[in-house]
């Protein structure tokens, strides 16, 4: 291949290089940069400028020390040899429109490059010195080979080396490399070329050789080794896309050295905390949700990685939660919520700290996961699993440490007991899935049915079982939910649909030998073994309890029938079997208070009873369950047996969370700030109620009001202690208080508050309490999603199921932080289904009456299914979907800010607020609609300023006409109004407060007073603020306090009066208490998601701005000015505008998307277009027009078929660089009057 020289190929590259690799187009006469004075590379950095190759970024500096990534040197290397390139994708996170595409594409073509296995080249990945040379090399046509050993780039960096294209800067072979020296690297190759190298050298001896690099290689690892970076993925000589030498099981990926050391070019996004509150050293899986700050614009994980404290990265897996203003799906928008999942290993109550950091990552191990289908391999290290998805019992084998484990038979998987019948179970027709595949864990699903189970709908009970697999560990996770999809979401009847049932268990049979089988329980102090050879059943069972006062809670250890221990509960159950080379043992997290539950062994097959006597699963309703499978090696003593048992129980549960810093967490402005001080007036009396409320629920609360175990944990209507469970009323759906444990969460990082109350009460309320029937959606069906009814005692499935009551018991505030905890694919499926229901249950035309339930008012009911409906947009995974779930959250809103938020009141009318209108009760608007107005508006953002508008005047009325106060002393003890009545008029509201039968709740005043600061955080009012603050204050030492130190736990008093506290003490102490002041948060206006037609082709982001859709600029440029002489439009459409304009084959295309109506295609007759171009400053001039005789088919296409209603038009010009305009108009063949016109700017 011909060089080519640099000054040809600036006749088109420069100008586009120049902005897009290096954000701004510098002049040729451009002074040196300020930055490079006096640096290492100067000379290097003024030759290229010189020549057109590079250029600065808009501030005028070039950043000779920041790194290179993998999209820049390819456009470097590639723009030295070729010439008008045109525009292609070539990877699935490279589309055509990308100013790097053409060069990354030319590479790929030529075979300098091969990719990722999942189709991707990661083009924001830095670049590292091995790769840069050999990308290099073969671009100047100089040969170099691979070979075998762990250094099989040898041949290519002593060639290198021996033309003195490498400078001694004590690089290591996977050391990333800068700019400064990428820029000294070319300069020398192309003074190479040139022959001048050795001029330009000049008799220096910084030259580095194989051996300097392999010494600091060495220097920086203390064992080199060729880790996959992915960086490289150069193919062999047969371009094969492996390499000669190296591990090739990965015939996708070229494996390049790594080190372990901290990566000096990487940017830590936040540290990392994981606690273990438990007295065992723990190296266990560790995975939470991480929120990502927005102005971060960090669009895909592909460049995160984890560190430990020493600095060194260690295996880790990212998946996207949610995107700002977004689903998952929606690449194009910035992460919100990332989940981090690592083996974290920590000492007994101890913390360990890790840093979640952004560079180049070059991924560690292979997935866990292979094969396709329903044959599958699961390879974690010490255990390969192989799994056949059309058997129940999954495990078609079970190998540990190279021994046999697991004896497949008929009799594994799930059994239901009905009637006194075992009936097996078939798998459902898709039902296996891999929801979850990386290098540290997968999660795979089977779902399936009871086949001959009968019901009282014929409707047999369905199941789903995932399974989670962790690098490094032996173990299986299992999550086991049982299902009654009887129902039909509409009637209130929710009662008629039970099932009752005798039993479900998971049966794991084993490879024992007979002779030496031994089956070991043990509860909290004890271990039971066997004699060896045994035979027959042992079981551990947490059993149904008695009704009367005393031995309320029952427990047993049998073996062979006769009992070895009785107790009221086990807190720490733990069953194995074991022979003289293996053991295998199985717990249940919660066993004290989920009863019936067991855990047996007969003979070798051990039992998971997750219900082990007759009960009940209610209509539309799931019971959640948790156990853990553990392999050791050798036979079992007790040593050994209380240390599986501890570590297993601490997995299921006290699992190891990740946590980031409070002050870390209030930058990200996910939702309001939460107190990052350790003491203050607000924040001290606040810590001192929630934990005394929490310690009683725990501690007390679970023990005295003797809940009905398969539903716990419940909280009472209000506190009382009772002699009977009959005496209890199960009302965990009525004011849950999880959001307040886990804003707890959140600024302790402490486990307890998910673990000990907000874990179980979540699962209980979304899988139980909800009303979900499970497979597809039925049209028609109005509640599947939502919370209905109250609870009885009943534990044949009436709990939550009565029909006392409708959806609007529900309050579900808290869900979203739940699932964030603690993701979870099941949890994503009710919200999946809550979506689902609102769009098909409040789809009236917007004042047209219709149903009452289609009604969109601020109300209790309205407000709870909004907040639903905002989980399924923000959380659900499916692109589809989650585009429906977000178009109609944003059509939600949009109606609230045109009806009820207009006038900046909380009205509660579904229309007819123009005039005046009155706000519900103000302790509901404290607990539910500001959490829904806030949650919607932290994420997507406001409607005009209507939302902030309504939470600010509503408290400004508020405390001026709902509170007996004097100037700005509040009257704790007085009587308070209930809600507002307010007229409309210019330039506020008019607004008097509503007294109901009695004055506000004592307890709601709190509440109220902490909206306030919360409005004080939009609005900052500093005189005012420190008031509400005080008499905060004195309010939680006063009526408060009976609500939360009472010893009875959490109650709906006290779960309505926390509900706001931690805010309000973050925001409180800080005016009252002279504090700083939490940074007001940064709103922009919402935008409708189109999560359907996203931008997919690129997913990539760096801190170089590559996902830009035109080269980087000054964003501090001002915006092109509006050019003139473009026809003007006679005809609406429902959306049109020009979508693209790109580079190809030496010209330009210029695309044009349009819309008539709702959606449809325009028809025969649309078919003439006129194209237009106008150049920076300049008007619009008519550059060609395209019709029917010219190859359009009856959509308006030209050149290529985009689909319906695109049209694309072939342009040559000769532009300058700069920012200039494209338009087009559209016309009607048979009414050249009906005309639509469109532009766009576009940069060169």
């Amino acid at each position: 291949m011909p060089y080519l020289t640099w000054a040809k190929r600036l006749s088109l590259g420069t100008a586009f290089f120049a902005v897009s690799l290096f954000a701004t187009i510098v002049p040729a006469n451009a002074a040196a940069f300020p930055d490079t004075e006096g640096h290492r590379y100067e000379e290097a950095i003024d030759f290229l400028f010189e020549r057109g190759i590079v250029a600065g970024y808009p501030d005028g500096t070039f950043g000779p020390d920041n790194t290179l990534n993998r999209a820049e040197l390819l456009t470097i290397i590639m723009g030295s040899r070729f010439e008008n390139l045109p525009a292609k994708s070539c990877f699935t996170d490279i589309g055509r429109r990308k100013w790097f595409a053409p060069y990354v594409c030319k590479a790929l073509e030529l075979g300098y490059i091969s990719g990722y296995p999942d189709g991707k080249y990661r083009p924001g990945q830095d670049a590292n010195l091995v790769e840069a040379l050999i990308i290099m090399q073969r671009a100047f046509d100089i040969d170099v080979n691979t070979t075998d050993g762990p250094y099989w780039f040898e041949e290519s960096v002593r060639t290198a080396s021996g033309m003195n294209i490498i400078p001694n800067d004590g690089l290591h072979f996977a050391m990333y490399i800068t700019r400064g020296q990428m820029a000294e690297m070319m300069t020398r190759m192309i003074k190479f070329q040139e022959g001048t190298l050795d001029e330009y050298l000049n008799g220096t001896d910084d030259i580095a050789t194989f051996e300097d690099l392999e010494e600091e290689t060495t220097d920086a690892n203390d064992e080199s080794q060729t880790g996959g970076s992915g960086g490289v993925s150069i193919p062999s000589d047969d371009g094969s896309g492996t390499n000669s030498g190296g591990d090739t099981t990965n015939n996708d990926t070229e494996e390049t050295p790594s080190t372990n050391l901290p990566d000096a070019n990487a940017a830590d996004i936040t540290v990392l905390e994981v606690k273990n509150d438990q007295a065992i050293g723990r190296n266990e899986l560790a995975f939470s949700g991480v929120p990502i700050a927005k102005s971060r614009n960090l669009l895909s994980t592909d460049n995160l990685y984890i560190s430990n404290a020493d600095g060194n990265k260690i295996d880790a897996q990212f998946k996207v939660l949610s995107r700002w203003g977004g689903g998952p799906s929606e690449s194009s928008k910035p992460i919100r919520w990332v989940e981090v999942s690592f083996v974290a290993n920590v000492p007994a109550n101890a913390t360990g700290y890790y840093s979640l950091r952004n560079a180049s990552n070059p991924p560690g191990a292979a997935n866990l996961v292979q094969g396709q289908g329903t044959s599958l391999i699961v390879q974690t290290g010490p255990s390969t699993f192989v799994l056949d998805g059309t058997k129940v019992g999954i495990f078609d084998s079970i190998n540990v440490n190279g021994r046999t484990v697991y004896s497949d038979s008929a009799a594994a998987g799930p059994r239901l007991v009905d009637g006194g019948q075992t009936v097996t179970a078939r798998v459902d027709a898709n039902g296996f899935v891999v929801e979850q595949n990386g290098p540290v864990k997968a999660v795979i699903r089977s779902s399936g049915h009871f086949a001959q189970s009968t019901s009282s709908c014929n409707i047999p009970l369905a199941y789903d079982m995932r399974l989670t697999f962790v690098r490094g560990t032996p173990n299986v996770g299992m999550e086991f939910d049982i299902r009654n999809e009887c129902g039909d979401g509409y009637n209130l009847d929710w009662q008629g649909n039970r099932h009752v049932i005798d039993e479900v268990r998971w049966d794991l049979p084993l490879a024992l030998a007979s002779s030496s089988r031994k089956s070991i329980v043990a509860n909290d102090n004890n271990v039971y073994s066997s004699s060896a050879g045994f035979s027959g059943i042992t079981e551990i069972e947490q059993r149904v309890g008695t009704t009367g006062s005393a031995g309320w809670r029952r427990a047993h250890i049998t073996r062979g029938g006769s009992t070895l221990n009785s107790a009221s509960a086990y807190t720490k159950p733990f069953l194995a079997l074991s022979d003289n080379n293996f053991s295998a043992g199985i717990t249940m997290p919660w066993m004290q208070w989920r009863e019936p539950q067991a855990l047996a062994a007969n003979d070798s097959t051990l039992q998971i009873k997750f219900i082990s006597e007759e009960n009940g699963v209610g209509e539309a309703q799931a019971r959640w369950n948790f156990a853990q499978l553990r392999f050791f090696e050798g036979a079992a003593s007790d040593a050994s047996i209380q240390r599986e048992r501890d570590l297993a129980v601490a997995g299921t549960e006290r699992g190891l969370l990740v946590h980031a810093p409070v002050d870390y967490m209030n930058a990200t402005q996910v939702m309001p700030p939460l107190p990052t001080a350790t003491s203050g007036p607000l924040l001290n009396a606040y810590k001192a109620a929630i934990e005394s409320t929490h310690n009683s629920t725990v501690d007390e609360q679970w023990r005295d009001n003797k809940t009905v175990g398969i539903f716990w944990p419940d909280i009472p209507l209000f506190s009382s202690q009772n002699s009977t469970p009959n005496d209890f009323s199960l009302t965990s759906n009525y004011w849950s208080p999880t959001s307040s444990e886990l804003l707890e969460f959140f600024r302790t990082g402490d486990p307890k508050w998910y673990w000990d109350f907000a874990f179980p009460a979540e699962q209980t309320f979304l899988k139980t309490a909800v009303y979900n029937t499970g497979g597809e959606y039925v049209p028609g069906d109005i509640r599947s999603g939502f919370g209905v009814g109250k609870g009885e005692v009943s534990p044949y499935g009436s709990a939550y199921r009565n029909n006392q009551s409708s959806d609007d018991y529900f309050y579900n505030q808290g869900s979203d932080e739940f699932y964030v905890v603690r993701p979870s694919k099941s949890i994503q499926d009710v919200f999946k289904r809550s979506c689902q229901t609102f769009i098909e249950r409040y789809n009236e035309p917007r004042n047209q009456g219709g149903q009452w339930v289609s009604k969109m008012e601020i109300t209790r009911q309205v407000s709870q299914h909004v907040n639903a409906l905002r989980y399924g947009a923000e959380f659900v995974e499916d692109q589809n979907q989650s585009a429906d779930c977000n178009k109609k959250l944003y059509e939600v809103f949009q109606e609230f800010a045109e009806d009820n938020f207009a006038n900046g009141i909380f009205c509660i009318n579904d229309s007819g607020n123009a005039g005046s209108c009155e706000t519900d009760d103000s302790f509901m608007y404290t607990a539910m609609f500001l959490d829904m107005a806030y949650g919607y508006l932290f994420n997507y953002g406001d409607h005009g300023g209507a939302i902030q508008r309504a939470i600010v005047t509503t408290a400004d009325q508020s405390y001026q006409h709902m509170l007996p106060r004097s100037g700005d002393t509040i009257n704790i003890g007085g009587d308070w109004f209930n809600a507002l009545r307010c007229s409309f008029g210019s330039p506020s509201p008019s607004c008097s407060g509503i007294r109901y039968d009695e004055p506000l709740y004592d307890h709601a005043r709190p509440m109220l007073l902490a909206s306030f600061l919360i409005a004080n955080n939009f609005d900052a009012q500093p005189g005012r603020c420190g008031a509400v603050a005080e008499a905060l204050g004195q309010s939680m030492g006063g009526e408060f306090s009976d609500f939360m130190f009472n010893g009875l736990g959490w109650s709906k008093g006290s779960s309505q009066v926390m509900h706001l506290m931690a805010h309000g003490a973050a925001i409180g102490d800080s005016c009252w208490n002279g504090g700083t002041a939490p940074v007001a948060p940064v709103i922009e206006d919402a935008i409708l998601s189109d999560a359907g037609s996203s931008d997919s082709g690129t997913t990539e982001a760096s801190p170089s701005q590559i996902e830009d859709e035109t080269p980087p600029a000054d964003e501090t440029a001002p915006p092109p000015a509006a050019a003139s002489g473009l026809p003007t439009s006679t005809y609406s459409l429902a959306s049109g505008e020009v979508v693209d304009i790109y580079q190809g084959e030496g010209d330009y295309h210029m695309v044009m998307s349009h819309t008539i109506g709702s959606g449809t295609c325009f028809g025969s007759d649309w078919v003439l277009y006129d194209w237009y171009l106008a150049p920076s400053g300049g008007d619009f001039t008519q550059i060609g027009s395209t019709t029917e005789a010219e190859s359009l088919d009856v959509n308006g296409h030209f050149l290529e078929s985009q689909g319906c209603n695109k049209g694309t038009f072939l342009m040559s010009f000769n532009l300058p660089a700069g920012t200039h305009q494209g338009g087009v108009c559209i016309t009607n063949r048979n009414n050249t009057q009906q005309r639509y016109c469109t532009s766009m700017p576009f940069t060169l």
